[in-house]
């Protein structure tokens, strides 16, 4: 796994998986493969560690959404960032 190139980070990464288009985290036996976390993107993508991703804040959303709401600001945030890198160069 160490040894292997990601995907592009798109901005609908978090949404994708009914679409066989988000990459997947490998792990071992009993354990499902996971997504990417924010953070683990924002790596991928260079942004330093300290790098802020923010906390929730905006419109009302429905009870018990507020956490699906900011992973998936977050996943189109970094989906649609240039990579500091990149701009670096």
């Amino acid at each position: 796994w160490e040894s292997r190139t990601c995907d592009t980070v798109t901005s609908g990464y978090g949404a994708g998986l009914h679409k066989a288009n988000s990459q997947l985290v490998p792990r071992p036996p009993p354990h499902n493969p996971r997504r990417f976390t924010p953070r683990e993107c924002a790596r991928l993508m260079g942004f330093p560690e300290r790098f802020e991703l923010g906390t929730l804040v905006g419109d009302y959303v429905e009870p018990g959404q507020e956490l699906n709401m900011w992973f998936r600001s977050r996943y189109r945030m970094l989906g649609n960032a240039v990579c500091p890198p990149i701009i670096a160069a």
